[in-house]
């Protein structure tokens, strides 16, 4: 299993999630210990994804003839018939009310359709992610997600968009790097988004903090700095703020107690064998979003958000408001054909800065070669003044002898 979804029932209480050799699984754990597992369905591809609607678990799978089943309490239906190759799509799904908006992956892009009673809206290409997991769909609020993942443009960009069943928002970067960008995760807590990252460069691997709070983004902080990194994850309370990531078979946390203003140093906490990483789903807060899985199926996370998860509805969230700057599908085209030249003129003004780097570079070579040459120019001169004093020289030598033989 590399990711699943838990289902916060409460009281201690979490139902869980994955995909396992063609099929679904599921399984209960109660206070931590992981109780019998189930196959709820099999010859399914492993792009699964699990929601919830009005409450109750939403399962969307991938057979094997490339049919996209939605499963819930209600029974199943075929949203998407075969044809597909496989891999070719990753699907997931946010429900309001009577309307539901598709995401997924299809030909390398990006792509999202929303659908409701009077029928479906085209489908719109927002971007072309990169990675192994090529976005992930976090609830933030109620209603409201986040669409994260990275794309290349031409550097590697992780970033985010806000999105609900009627609404899709625009691309905010999060950072940006000529390298690679590993696992990332992110929660929320009151009116501040917490962001976590693996930064990788060519010799090191650096766990990168930042947040956004009332619409601006901070700097990154780097809180730790190794040789690799498997996985992160965030979680929030109020101005307390926990991070913990594996690494090498340990785990390592720090924390802030000033949201996110300052980290103390991290504390190694032991050995764990990684299981993957699952989505935490339900209850009525989202303090934390993602959770890692030992290979016991076992929750790895500090006391502190145990004890959140399992409080559950204690944690106040916003309710999601739409904003002027999201778009609806009505007039989704102009917004993407406009966030395109934004993006072309970015890649315009990059280009156009290594062009006056590069020009600037060969004035620089240009100058050194001048140099030089004038150089080579005057040792010469030096060289043949110093060859036509030897053979005066010589010459006169000569001249002497014959004299003396006379």
């Amino acid at each position: 299993m590399n990711y699943g979804y838990m289902v916060n029932n409460g009281g201690g209480k979490q139902t869980l999630y994955y995909y396992v050799n063609g099929s679904i699984m599921r399984r209960i754990i109660e206070n931590d210990v992981p109780g019998k597992t189930e196959s709820i369905v099999n010859n399914v591809m492993p792009s699964v994804f699990v929601t919830l609607r009005q409450g109750e678990p939403v399962v969307i799978y991938q057979l094997e003839n490339g049919d996209v089943v939605l499963s819930a309490a209600g029974g199943r239906r075929v949203i998407q018939s075969g044809g597909r190759s496989a891999g070719e799509i990753f699907l997931k799904a946010v429900f309001s009310h009577r309307r539901m908006r598709l995401v997924y992956i299809n030909g390398g892009s990006l792509v999202t359709q929303s659908s409701d009673e009077q029928g479906s809206s085209d489908a719109v290409i927002l971007d072309e992610p990169v990675g192994n997991l090529p976005y992930r769909l976090i609830p933030v609020v109620d209603g409201g997600y986040y669409l994260i993942y990275k794309r290349r443009v031409p550097e590697q960009q992780l970033g985010y968009c806000e999105l609900s069943a009627s609404a899709v928002g625009k691309f905010k970067r999060i950072f940006s790097t000529g390298f690679d960008i590993g696992d990332s995760s992110l929660c929320i807590a009151g009116d501040t988004v917490h962001f976590v990252f693996v930064s990788m460069s060519r010799f090191a691997v650096r766990v990168m903090y930042c947040r956004n709070f009332d619409g601006s983004l901070s700097k990154p902080k780097n809180l730790w700095e190794g040789s690799r990194c498997n996985a992160v994850c965030i979680g929030a309370d109020g101005s307390d703020v926990f991070v913990w990531w594996e690494s090498g078979g340990h785990v390592y946390e720090s924390v802030s107690h000033n949201g996110g203003e300052s980290f103390s140093q991290c504390v190694r906490r032991g050995n764990i064998k990684l299981m993957g990483k699952v989505l935490h789903l339900g209850g009525n807060g989202y303090g934390v979003s993602e959770l890692m899985l030992t290979d016991s199926c076992r929750i790895y996370a500090p006391d502190e958000i145990k004890e959140l998860i399992r409080l559950g509805g204690k944690v106040n969230i916003p309710v999601y408001h739409e904003k002027e700057e999201e778009r609806s599908d009505n007039n989704f085209d102009i917004s993407r054909l406009q966030e395109e030249l934004l993006r072309k003129q970015e890649q315009i003004e990059r280009l156009t800065y290594a062009l006056k780097c590069k020009n600037d570079e060969l004035s620089q070579n240009e100058f050194k070669f001048r140099q030089k040459n004038a150089e080579l120019k005057a040792e010469i001169s030096r060289i043949n003044a110093r060859k036509m004093t030897a053979n005066n020289n010589i010459e006169q030598q000569i001249d002497n002898i014959i004299d003396n033989n006379n």
